[in-house]
C-alpha cells in the first residue's frame, strides 16, 4: 500500500508542478489574441488594440493597420532567391518607408526622401544582426539579438520606434486607466 500511495503522491506532484510552470505562459498566437495594454494612436485616433503586439517588451504595429490609419498605400513585392525575400514600400511625409527581408534573414527598414534614388540619403533605421559561415556569404539572422519586424499568422508587424523614426514621427507614451497610449504624431522641428 504505501508503494502505491508514494506512486500516487509523485504523480500529483508532478501534475500538480505541470500545471504551475504552464500558467501564464502563452504561444505569439495567444498573445495576439489576448487584450493589449498598449493603445497605438496615430494623430489622436486610435488604432485597434487587436493591431498592437508585445514582444519582449517592445511594441509592435501591422503595417497594414498602420498604412491604412496613415491614408497611404502601400506596395508589396516578393523576390524569390534562395529564400523569398518580402519587400514593403510606401510614402508619407515626404518620406518613403522600405522594409524588406524574411524570417530567415530578418527585416530591414530603412527610409529615403520621396523621389530619390538609392544613395548617401537612406537612412538605415534598422539592420539586423547576421550569424554567417566563416568566409562564405551563408547567414542567418541573430535570433538572441534580434528586434526588428516579425511575422506573426501572416501579418507585419513593425517594431513601432524604429518606424516612427522612418517616417520622421515623433513618439509620444502616456499611461492612461491601466493602458500605455503610444502616439505618433509629427516631430517638432
Amino acid at each position: 500500500m504505501s508503494v502505491k500511495r508514494a506512486t500516487m503522491r509523485l504523480a500529483m506532484g508532478l501534475l500538480a508542478a505541470f500545471v504551475i510552470l504552464t500558467v501564464g505562459f502563452y504561444t505569439k498566437e495567444e498573445a495576439v489574441a489576448l487584450p493589449s495594454k498598449y493603445v497605438v494612436s496615430v494623430f489622436g485616433q486610435n488604432m485597434s488594440t487587436s493591431h498592437v503586439y508585445v514582444n519582449d517588451g517592445k511594441s509592435y504595429v501591422s503595417l497594414r493597420a498602420l498604412t491604412d490609419k496613415l491614408q497611404t498605400k502601400i506596395s508589396y513585392t516578393k523576390h524569390s532567391e534562395l529564400y523569398d525575400y518580402h519587400q514593403y514600400e510606401f510614402s508619407f511625409n515626404e518620406e518613403r518607408a522600405m522594409v524588406w527581408g524574411n524570417e530567415h534573414r530578418g527585416f530591414w527598414i530603412q527610409s529615403r526622401p520621396v523621389g530619390k534614388d538609392s544613395g548617401p540619403h537612406d537612412k538605415k533605421i534598422y539592420k539586423p544582426e547576421q550569424i554567417c559561415v566563416q568566409e562564405s556569404d551563408v547567414c542567418k539572422v541573430d535570433k538572441k539579438r534580434y528586434r526588428g519586424p516579425i511575422l506573426v499568422k501572416g501579418t507585419l508587424y513593425v517594431p513601432i520606434r524604429e518606424i516612427a523614426q522612418a517616417l520622421e514621427l515623433e513618439v509620444v507614451m502616456k499611461k492612461t486607466d491601466g493602458q500605455t497610449v503610444i502616439d505618433l504624431a509629427s516631430a517638432s522641428n
